[in-house]
């Protein structure tokens, strides 16, 4: 493993420095839904090119509840690829099976995923962050409390191993409108 992996998060960084770290930054489909992979395969090159492009931050979209030793091997692999590229890696958990049928097994399994994250990921670099669940839609978004108790959930799953970890936590699309169109 690289440096970047092998150092205990050493210090946090202030919301606001990684707001302005982040800059421009692409979804990226490295793991399983290459249909919708508008940007291609996982490679060096690829990161290489994004880098070049002015490209600051890369937004893992990850789909499976089950990872495996391989897939973090692989998923560490490519964030030390982003980082020595000067890319910041954001682990993102797409959670379709949640957003569209939000019960109690899928709550878990959610939060238990992301228990699993936060061990398997507590080393990493803390320019290394999390994004709870990519567009909450479907029928979750239409329940706001428990929605709001998942995202309490794992918060408190991730902060047992990763107490200092930028943590994103998306609006319901919904909100948004009602914000834009009292």
């Amino acid at each position: 493993m690289t440096a970047f992996i092998a150092n205990a998060q050493p210090s946090a960084i202030a919301p606001q420095n990684y707001q302005q770290m982040l800059k421009k930054g692409i979804d990226v489909d490295w793991w399983g839904r290459s249909e919708k992979n508008k940007y291609g395969a996982y490679s060096e090159t690829a990161v290489k090119r994004f880098a070049q492009q002015g490209i600051k931050h890369v937004r893992f979209r990850l789909h499976h509840y089950r990872f495996t030793d391989e897939d973090f091997k692989r998923l560490f692999s490519q964030i030390n690829t982003c980082m020595q590229n000067d890319l910041i890696p954001v682990i993102a958990f797409s959670a379709k099976p949640y957003k569209e049928n939000p019960n109690a097994e899928e709550h878990e399994k959610v939060v238990e995923w992301w228990k699993m994250m936060a061990e398997k990921c507590k080393e990493l670099s803390p320019k290394v962050s999390f994004d709870l669940i990519v567009e909450p839609s479907d029928k979750v978004k239409k329940d706001v409390a428990e929605l709001n108790s998942l995202y309490e959930d794992c918060v408190a799953a991730i902060r047992k191993t990763n107490p200092k970890r930028i943590i994103f936590i998306a609006l319901r699309s919904c909100l948004i409108l009602k914000v834009l169109n009292p």
